[in-house]
């Protein structure tokens, strides 16, 4: 396991590069990473805080940004993001670094391959978190977030509909506050609606696309509806 997993590289030299982040040395941390990214296609910041029992399988193509918190036992898979949605800019342009801008991601949480997490949300205490998808909103613990109906279990909240979350669809302990989902659709992704007595979860990709909502209801991406 130690010579033959990539994970243990990496994470050897990321709790090294972290202490000596932490101890405000210059330079040398991000050295110490960046040689395990080379040599394991693990992108790790020094600057990331990951609990205990972490673990990456497969690993390439993981990137994990600086302010990103990590409980204990969580485990992710090849080409996983956990990174920020946008950076804060100064006055002159410049941008503000330092800020929170990544993802928490609490105790004995899963993601697949190819899920990108991102902006400062947090990930609930126990969710798994599907293959391929890409969140920019917090969910709360325990939930199941998959990539298309198709694969949706009962339970489980899909992403599905054309990329609209139906919340009306979620088990009533799986639905996103309003207030967590209210926020200026220039600062996120998140904007709601209501067609047809459905609340309705938009991504802003979706909303600068153009939605073209049929009288039924259906909200289509220049797409026919169902009815």
């Amino acid at each position: 396991v130690i010579f033959c997993y990539p994970c243990m590289n990496a994470m050897t030299h990321y709790r090294i590069a972290h202490k000596l982040h932490e101890l405000k040395v210059p330079v040398i941390p991000r050295i110490i990473t960046e040689q395990a990214h080379s040599k394991t296609g693990i992108d790790i910041h020094p600057g990331a805080q990951i609990g205990e029992y972490f673990a990456i399988d497969h690993g390439t193509g993981v990137v994990i940004g600086e302010t990103t918190i990590i409980g204990n036992h969580v485990t992710l898979y090849q080409g996983v993001t956990l990174g920020a949605l946008s950076f804060s800019k100064n006055a002159d342009g410049t941008l503000v670094k330092g800020l929170p801008r990544h993802p928490i991601l609490e105790d004995n949480v899963t993601v697949y391959a190819g899920a990108s997490i991102l902006g400062r949300i947090t990930i609930g205490k126990g969710s798994i978190i599907g293959g391929n998808v890409w969140l920019t909103h917090s969910v709360p613990e325990g939930s199941r977030i998959v990539q298309s109906a198709g694969k949706a279990k009962p339970g489980e909240v899909s992403l599905a509909h054309n990329g609209v979350l139906f919340l009306d669809e979620l088990p009533e302990f799986q639905r996103p506050t309003l207030e967590a989902l209210r926020q200026p659709i220039e600062d996120g992704f998140v904007h709601i609606t209501r067609i047809s007595g459905q609340n309705r979860y938009l991504s802003r990709s979706m909303l600068v696309a153009g939605m073209n909502p049929c009288p039924c209801g259906y909200l289509g991406n220049n797409e026919k509806c169902h009815c």
